[in-house]
């Protein structure tokens, strides 16, 4: 076939969705069946793109590129393990209340069901068959989450101790990669290259650094009102939600729970809870209108429908590592649409960025003669 019968022949449209498709099938598999490889050096990826500048500030001051390497990751485990030391302490005496909980929840059953009887004469035995009922499917509905979720910790755990020597390589041999990007490409298109390496660093590190700039913040505001509030191990209570802001959406609901369900066992008021739950709603909504679109979504330009998918397909993927990282990944892929013409109208619909600079923007800031080495 000549390249003029080639160029003429054209896939009709349902051969072509069909094509994408499968591909796509394909691929989400792939990543299903692979997960136990890939999530780690997935996560490493995203830390070394967080810990690339700290390095090369690192190796500026004349330090060898493994030293600073291993100074970057060091400095990392030690606040993961500060923030481990506080929450561990928390909890210990958050535990230590637990048998004071079952009581207090128990006289609340028996006051509710008192309640009940005089107030729509339903007898207690009535209502302890239908909590019997609504307890037994509860249990059929998660029999299999709780072992799941005990697993997938565990796999999370397991896969904790090979990041460090990941994240080491990812970023000892990072020229290698750069240079390997620019190999496989036209001597035409190594600009735009660039350009696309230049905007994903980017993108990951603002992406990143502001996350961590919004747990800061939701933990200070969370455990501020939850002190003022009085309640027990605020601090516990307020990291432990901030932390879960890392799951987009969902996270922050999930971590409001705790101390609400705290509230209503163990404080004889319902103002008390109902305090909890103002003071969580007004946080989040701060959170949601005004902390994280200035902090994190002007770094981020994702469309909320595209990130509320990429957060489901990466639960259905990954679990909770996938909720975490299908987000910034989605972000990296959207980088590569809006470089890419024949792609640039479905990077519009993951999200429209006004603030990717131009080639001559970017050009100014790197020339990509000087990181690869000229074919000989």
């Amino acid at each position: 076939m000549s390249k003029e019968d080639y160029n003429s022949h054209q896939w009709p449209a349902y051969a072509k969705f069909t094509i994408i498709l499968l591909g796509l099938i394909l691929f989400f598999y792939a990543l299903q069946v692979a997960g136990n490889l890939l999530v780690p050096l997935a996560f490493s990826l995203l830390l070394a793109l967080l810990l690339y500048p700290l390095a090369k500030w690192l190796e500026s001051k004349q330090i060898p590129r493994a030293i600073a390497i291993i100074i970057a990751i060091v400095l990392v485990i030690i606040a993961l393990g500060a923030i481990g030391f506080v929450l561990t302490n928390e909890l210990i005496g958050f535990s230590d209340e637990i048998p004071e909980i079952t009581n207090r929840l128990q006289h609340s059953i028996a006051a509710l069901q008192l309640f009940i009887e005089q107030h729509f004469e339903v007898s207690k035995d009535l209502q302890i068959d239908w909590l019997s009922k609504g307890l037994n499917n509860l249990l059929q509905t998660s029999a299999g989450f709780f072992p799941s979720l005990l697993q997938s910790t565990s796999s999370f755990l397991t896969k904790l101790g090979i990041l460090p020597f990941y994240l080491f390589f990812i970023l000892y041999y990072r020229d290698l990669f750069k240079e390997f990007f620019f190999r496989i490409s036209p001597d035409d298109q190594h600009a735009k290259v660039a350009s696309i390496l230049f905007h994903i660093q980017k993108v990951i590190q603002n992406y990143l650094s502001g996350l961590l700039t919004v747990i800061v913040i939701i933990a200070v505001l969370n455990s501020s009102a939850l002190l003022i509030i009085g309640i027990k191990h605020a601090l516990f209570f307020g990291i432990f939600a901030a932390l879960l802001t890392i799951i987009p959406y969902v996270g922050v609901f999930i971590g409001s729970w705790l101390p609400t369900l705290y509230a209503l066992a163990m404080y004889d008021s319902i103002w008390v809870p109902i305090a909890v739950i103002g003071s969580f709603t007004l946080i989040q909504s701060l959170e949601g209108n005004f902390i994280t679109p200035n902090i994190v979504g002007s770094k981020v330009s994702i469309n909320p429908l595209v990130a509320i998918i990429a957060l489901l397909a990466g639960a259905e993927v990954w679990g909770i590592s996938g909720m975490i990282m299908f987000v910034p990944f989605t972000a990296m892929v959207k980088v590569i649409f809006d470089h890419v013409d024949a792609l640039k109208p479905i990077g519009l619909l993951l999200g429209s960025d006004k603030k990717n600079l131009t080639f001559p923007e970017i050009l100014k800031k790197i020339n990509p003669k000087n990181l690869i080495n000229k074919k000989q």
